[in-house]
């Protein structure tokens, strides 16, 4: 069981970091971080951010009288955890929540004195500063007590500094010391008194390395929330971590290098809501610059017109579609092949043999036919109270350059694997339908079968395969009006720029009523407790739904189809990196 004041101590964090607002100088920015900073998460206003909270569907819908039920129930359930707060540091989970009036953000830094790595957090009270400052007190002396650990104070610039210290001895430290109404929390003293010392700024600061700022001129810096993480210094970190487990750095160093994991230099990412067109927006970008080597070359996707094929019907449920170079992909994984087994994949290739003496030839007969495009839709069979989670059928397809070439190249497949599928002419086109065979299981677990079978075909320059094959048949006979020219979807494209790698788009009231109705039945329970079979004791204490959610206060679905909003996402793959961005618009198409 957990300590309760280390409970309290987490919940008087995750406050600081949600409930943070509008800004304040006296707040240390990113050039006061050193640059080696591993993570940081920063609310630009938290003010601003509980308000667009509010303004977006979801706030809207939480205002919902039909909520109201729902929501009383599980704050009841939050009713003793509230009461223990207000015991301990005088306040509510809510108040709490809501007592930082400033800018707030979270750090992660290294350290080489007293840790690996030290936590950092900053948030300005602003007018309730003494607020803050009670709670702080009132908490400090409750991990004193309930902890059993030190407490002690130190003077540093002119600042105090309230230090706990857990009775482990290799336990760090919690810091916190204010000024004014700028409170600054870390996990480290020499973390906080570097803080300190250079809260003016420093000349190797977070703010000046370079994957940082290539990351904020990519995404821009004004956003609600921003986030990022410096992978090249927690590479060097786990680099770090093996040599004293007795492994080999440089090895590993070298490995690394081969691999082109060192291209990739950082990730971070922005999110938004109820802000200019979009009801939320996030965008999270890959920085990894230069020449693409190792794993990276995998993963070239070149930039297409965000259309879909004119076969896809304008009914789907979902549409997601990348573009990605095969042919290249191949060479990429042959060089890495071969760097550690050379000939593996032309070994491979010669243990390939059908009875008749059929052979494949990965470049020539598999990924020289296929094209440079791969794409995936959904249906849901059943509306209303029958729209069950599992009634989602997806269909496959694959971009082919040369259709006739890839049809021999299936049939080598079919020979030397000993699949018999059954063929059946559909409007002038073969569909192959193949029953799933049993897969081998590790001893003692049981067999894997798929259920039903797989329908493939060739037609309209593309591979299709699904486990439906009316979808499949719906496909192949066209005719219908098409995803290209809905209405919705046009709505959602006019968000897509001129050239994408990926794009997606999404109906939500279909999947939303699935997952609404799987949770009503109880089906989605059922879901996790079977996902859990194999996790022994983590199984059996998972919790039930109906424990945290009374299913009988749910309202009806018709109250969150109110909110829901039509939405998207794409990505770009320049020379810099991949860009990512997710977004739903607001229900009236616009603010």
């Amino acid at each position: 069981m957990r300590s309760p004041i280390r409970v309290l101590a987490g919940l008087t964090l995750f406050g600081l970091i949600l409930a943070a607002a509008p800004t304040s100088a006296q707040v240390p920015g990113e050039d006061a971080l050193p640059g080696s900073t591993l993570a940081v998460v920063k609310v630009k206003s938290t003010s601003d951010l509980r308000e667009a909270l509010g303004n977006s569907q979801f706030g809207r819908l939480l205002e919902d009288p039909a909520m109201q039920p729902l929501l009383d129930d599980i704050s009841a359930k939050f009713e003793d955890l509230n009461t223990q707060l207000k015991q301990r540091i005088g306040v509510t989970l809510k108040e709490l929540l809501e007592t930082p009036q400033g800018p707030a953000w979270l750090a992660v830094t290294r350290s080489e004195n007293e840790i690996p790595i030290a936590a950092l957090l900053v948030a300005d009270a602003g007018d309730k500063s003494e607020q803050m400052a009670e709670i702080m007190a009132k908490g400090t002396e409750q991990l004193e007590q309930e902890a059993d650990g030190q407490a002690r104070t130190e003077e540093f610039q002119g600042k105090t500094l309230h230090i706990i210290q857990p009775p482990a001895e290799d336990s760090p430290p919690l810091v916190w010391t204010s000024e004014g109404s700028v409170y600054i929390i870390g996990v480290g003293v020499e973390a906080v008194k570097d803080l300190l010392a250079n809260a003016d700024g420093r000349e190797d600061s977070l703010a000046a390395n370079p994957s940082y700022a290539a990351i904020g001129e990519k995404l821009g810096t004004d956003s609600q929330v921003s986030w990022y993480i410096d992978i090249q210094q927690a590479i060097q970190m786990l680099v770090q971590a093996a040599a004293e487990q007795g492994g080999e750095a440089g090895q590993a160093e070298a490995l690394l290098q081969t691999l082109g994991v060192n291209q990739l230099k950082a990730v971070g990412g922005t999110v938004d809501f109820a802000s200019g067109d979009y009801d939320s927006v996030s965008r999270t970008f890959l920085y990894a610059p230069g020449q693409r080597n190792g794993i990276l070359r995998l993963f070239q996707m070149p930039t297409i017109s965000p259309t879909p094929e004119p076969w896809v019907p304008a009914t789907v449920a979902s549409y997601q579609t990348i573009s990605w170079d095969l042919d290249a992909a191949y060479a990429a994984l042959g060089d890495l092949v071969n760097m550690f087994l050379p000939g593996a994949l032309e070994n491979v290739e010669r243990g390939l043999q059908g009875p008749g003496g059929e052979t494949i030839r990965f470049q020539q007969d598999l990924f020289g036919p296929l094209g440079d495009r791969i794409s995936i839709i959904s249906v849901y069979s059943g509306d209303g109270d029958a729209l069950d989670i599992d009634a989602q059928d997806a269909l496959l397809a694959i971009a082919l350059e040369d259709e006739q070439a890839f049809q021999t190249t299936l049939n080598k497949i079919f020979a030397i694997s000993g699949l018999t599928p059954e063929k059946r002419d559909f409007q002038g086109t073969t569909i192959f339908d193949i029953e799933l065979p049993e897969l081998p299981a590790a001893p003692g677990a049981p067999a894997m079968q798929l259920d039903g079978e797989v329908s493939i075909a060739i037609a309209k320059g593309y591979l299709f395969a699904t486990s439906e094959p009316t979808l499949l048949e719906q496909i192949l006979r066209g005719g219908g009006s098409t995803l290209a020219d809905d209405p919705q979807f046009l709505k959602v494209a006019a968000k897509y720029p001129a050239k994408v790698s990926t794009f997606t788009f999404n109906r939500p009231e279909e999947q939303a009523r699935a997952v609404y109705n799987a949770f009503k039945s109880g089906q989605f329970q059922q879901a996790l407790q079977a996902g859990a079979a194999g996790a022994g004791e983590a199984a059996a204490q998972m919790p039930d739904l109906s424990d945290l959610i009374d299913i009988e206060k749910i309202p009806e679905f018709s109250v969150f189809a109110k909110y829901l909003t039509q939405g998207g996402s794409y990505s770009v793959m320049e020379d810099d990196g991949l860009t990512v961005t997710q977004f739903a618009m607001p229900k009236d198409g616009g603010r």
